[in-house]
């Protein structure tokens, strides 16, 4: 399952292989949680947006990162400690 639209009141997801049946019982598991009816909609797999919400949240890391390592002040502790790494926390 890849989730493509989340927010309150609507889920956009493709089903891959999870059968029709899910799709059933995460609305009524949403609504017995939120007390809200939510709409659930099946994106077909040849017509999906380009990127999931997932892949969206990787590139936009990525760019941090790639920002963050950019910055002079960071360069010159990377020089100073070669062995540092650093990772982009959510």
């Amino acid at each position: 399952m890849r989730v493509y639209t989340f927010k309150p009141g609507l889920i956009s997801l493709t089903l891959s292989e999870l059968p029709r049946t899910f799709i059933t019982t995460l609305k009524d598991k949403i609504y017995a949680l939120t007390g809200t009816r939510w709409t659930i909609d099946v994106i077909e797999e040849d017509v999906k947006p380009t990127s999931s919400l997932m892949e969206q949240s990787i590139s936009e890391n990525e760019q941090i990162k790639k920002e963050f390592l950019a910055l002079p002040e960071i360069q010159k502790i990377l020089k100073k400690f070669p062995q540092t790494k650093i990772e982009v926390e959510e």
